[in-house]
């Protein structure tokens, strides 16, 4: 279970009260009197520091001494029980402004400068003498009892820090130890300084423009960290095309870590990355993970370090810029529907998270009560040193994660095409200007918005306080009819807040909103505005039919050969419009279908759960008919209620087919296992089988083994997967089979969600698969 930051309450209380107190620092100095600092004459501070006349500047030298740190610094040594070979490591970790505990500094996000560092490490790491000693011999004495590890080979000490690397110079009285000089010219404030030590081996990745890319690990490991980084310079070039604007930095590097406290962690040109990110090419379903957390490490670099928020409420602000922009490379890298498939599932998760959460940008917010104002305040530790980096696996750091890029997306989607970029692009203008010497804050980033926006500023101001400055999402309950008087669909359409009767939710959405009705004549489209809890809505029907009439005829009747007692007859209708297309149906069948399907938002642009009932065979035509992954998503969900042949056959096609997106395809095999049931005569359980061994078994004449009978035969020819797609969904085939193995030790569900014996054929016909895949 995921813990909320105040989960704790008593660690809360002294967290909070001691990251407030130490906002003013923990070292106090005292200058001397003889210090000039302003000039004497009377003028206001603001005067004073733009004045030229101002007192000569003055170093300020602080010498101090880190004695077996417990936070802040991090090292990673030898094991002489789980890994003995394992390089020695070292790294900072400025989680919850911790970069104090190691570096004496103004550790704020908002006091940014340029810096210098000089770092003197051992030159060499050395098998043949103790690690600890030629590591961390000045650290602590109860930490060298790490024994001696031979490797017989010397391996270079390695320095990677925030900023440029300026010279490598042996040490001028000690010939065993060298000293790295890294100067970051560009300002960035304390958190965002990074710093790692081991023998690292260097690999160099690319250049895009005048920025080198450069990646670090331990050696051995040169060709996955060549593959996992390969699509980096790509990235890195994408989004200098996208925001206008250069990578701000002279170069960035990647650093991958064995027992990193978070998956990633990101600084001032340099970036953490867990070892157990690093990939190949024979590992294929990790690979979109660790390629988003890659390219969001580069987007950080904009927005969160070269542009840091304001204020700790607009967090959100630069955590969505930073994952939208991700989203777009991976659009371009992976294709449209990978990009929708996860945009669709992402708000499905958002939907399901986001209860008794405050807003995005968290604030004191006043409700009325019985004629009187009450204030209701949120969470202190949400408002008061809080990223989503700090907490990577609470709720709250998931909800910023993911909801803060949707709220871009619906912006985008609502000011139009391009009008977000360039909000985006006037952002980096004004931040290479100056103009924001103290971050980006949620205002200025709408007063930006405004501009683009001209004469819609009503609406985003409405956009702003809904789904920003207010909490939770909407739920959408749909019903509708069909009346075939007025040849219409009627919707009702009611909306309840996730968030509802909190303070600061959101007491009701509104906006643009598309009706998709796929009609036997074709597809209409209806974009209505809501703006009520509570609506009813209209939606014209445009297929036009041919009424038929049963004649009681004799014999042959008169109007056509064969037309006996009781026969259907149609009338001739003239047609007004050629062009118009009318459907033949008889009256028993109108009644039966209206339209195909419906479909509710199709392009995503609103994020909420929709809340609505179609027939089974109007999901199964949704799945087969409908060539957007997110509406065969929302088909293969809503047919998993319908464990029916009709939603077989529907999932079964969808598998069978090349062409239907791998991850539609691997979502159909999950729910063709829930039509294993007595009651269809396990026939879900045999097509998964069926198809299992004739696409990855059984390469001639392949017939699946029955269900009743022997267990089959051992194959000698294992499986090949050559592909992405096929690999995805041999294992989800193959996984569904053991799922229906183990499910309740041996048993499968029927229609009362209660348990009947599965027979002991099938559960010996499902241990076949799993020998077959290791």
């Amino acid at each position: 279970m995921r813990k909320e930051p105040g989960y704790h309450m008593e660690f809360r209380d002294q967290f909070l009260n001691a990251s407030m107190f130490s906002d003013e620092g923990e070292l106090l100095i005292d200058l001397p009197d003889s210090l000039d600092l302003f000039a004497k004459d009377a003028m206001s501070i603001d005067d004073k520091i733009e004045d030229s006349h101002q007192g000569a500047p003055f170093t300020l030298r602080v010498y101090y001494r880190l004695s077996n740190p417990k936070a802040g610094l991090y090292f990673v040594l030898p094991d002489s029980e789980i890994n003995p070979t394992r390089h020695p490591q070292m790294y900072t970790n400025n989680q919850s402004c911790n970069t104090r505990l190691w570096l004496p500094c103004l550790d704020n996000p908002h006091q940014k400068c340029s810096w210098e560092f000089e770092i003197t490490v051992p030159r060499y790491f050395s098998s043949t003498h103790n690690t600890h000693d030629r590591l961390v011999s000045d650290i602590d004495d109860e930490m060298h009892d790490v024994e001696e590890i031979e490797t017989g080979e010397d391996l270079e000490m390695i320095v990677v820090c925030s900023g440029e690397l300026v010279e490598q110079v042996l040490h001028p009285t000690d010939s065993n130890k060298k000293i790295f000089h890294y100067v970051l010219d560009t300002v960035a404030a304390a958190p965002s300084i990074l710093m790692a030590v081991a023998p690292f081996e260097v690999v160099d990745v690319g250049r895009v423009g005048n920025t080198d890319f450069w990646a670090f690990t331990r050696h051995g490991l040169k060709e996955e960290v060549e593959y996992t980084t390969g699509m980096g310079c790509l990235a890195m070039e994408y989004f200098e095309q996208y925001v206008g604007s250069s990578f701000p930095y002279p170069n960035f590097k990647v650093v991958f870590l064995e027992d990193l406290y978070n998956p990633v962690v990101t600084g001032s040109t340099v970036a953490f990355m867990s070892s157990h990110l690093l990939i190949s090419p024979d590992i294929i379903d990790q690979t979109f993970e660790t390629r988003r957390h890659l390219c969001r490490a580069l987007a950080t670099q904009w927005f969160g370090h070269y542009i840091p928020p304001k204020t700790w409420s607009d967090v959100w602000l630069t955590v969505g810029l930073a994952n939208h922009l991700t989203g777009l490379f991976l659009r371009k890298h992976f294709g449209n529907n990978e990009y929708r498939y996860r945009l669709s599932k992402d708000m499905q998760r958002v939907c399901a998270i986001d209860v008794n959460q405050p807003a995005l940008y968290p604030n004191y917010q006043t409700t009325q009560t019985l004629n009187q104002q009450t204030q209701a305040q949120v969470d202190p530790l949400h408002l008061h040193h809080f990223h989503p980096d700090e907490e990577w696996n609470s709720l709250r750091s998931e909800l910023l994660a993911l909801k803060s890029p949707i709220v871009l997306y619906m912006l985008d989607a609502r000011m139009g095409r391009g009008q977000l970029q360039k909000v985006i692009s006037q952002i980096l203008v004004s931040a290479l200007s100056d103009e924001l010497p103290l971050g980006l804050s949620t205002h200025h980033f709408l007063k930006v918005a405004r501009k683009a926006w001209a004469g819609r500023e009503h609406d985003l101001a409405k956009f702003a306080s809904q789904w920003i400055y207010g909490s939770g999402t909407p739920i959408l309950m749909l019903s509708y009819s069909f009346n075939r008087k007025r040849m219409m669909v009627e919707f009702l359409f009611r909306q309840i807040n996730s968030n509802a009767g909190r303070p600061g939710a959101t007491s009701c959405f509104s906006g643009p909103f598309l009706i998709r009705v796929h009609e036997p004549n074709g597809t209409y489209d209806t974009e209505v505005h809501i703006e009520d809890e509570e609506k009813r809505i209209d939606v014209q029907y445009h297929t036009k039919y041919k009424r038929t009439r049963k004649s009681r005829g004799r014999g042959r009747g008169a109007r056509g050969r064969g037309a006996g007692r009781g026969a259907v007859v149609v009338e001739e209708v003239e047609e007004e419009d050629d062009e118009e297309v009318v459907i033949e149906y008889t009256e028993e069948e109108i009644h039966k279908m209206t339209f195909e399907w419906i479909r509710l938002d199709p392009d995503c642009v609103w994020l909420c759960k929709k809340v609505y009932d179609q027939m089974d065979f109007m999901w199964a035509s949704q799945l087969v008919k409908d060539k957007d992954v997110v509406a065969q998503q929302e088909a293969i969900t809503a047919l998993q209620r319908f464990p029916t042949n009709t939603t077989r056959e529907a999932l079964a096609g969808v598998l069978a087919d090349q062409k239907v997106f791998f991850r539609i395809r691997a979502d159909a095999a999950f729910a063709l296992a829930k039509c294993a049931n007595e009651f269809l005569e396990w026939q879900g359980l045999t097509t998964l089988l069926k198809m299992y061994y004739d696409k990855y078994a059984l390469r001639e004449a392949c017939k699946p083994p029955p269900i009743v009978g022997k267990k089959p035969a051992s194959i000698t020819q294992p499986p090949s997967v050559s592909t992405t797609t096929s690999s995805f969904n041999s294992w989800n085939m193959n996984g569904n089979t053991t799922h229906l193995n183990e499910l309740n030790n041996g048993f499968g569900p029927n229609w009362k969600n209660n348990v009947v014996p599965m027979p002991s054929a099938v559960k010996n016909s499902l241990s076949f698969p799993l020998g077959v895949v290791d």
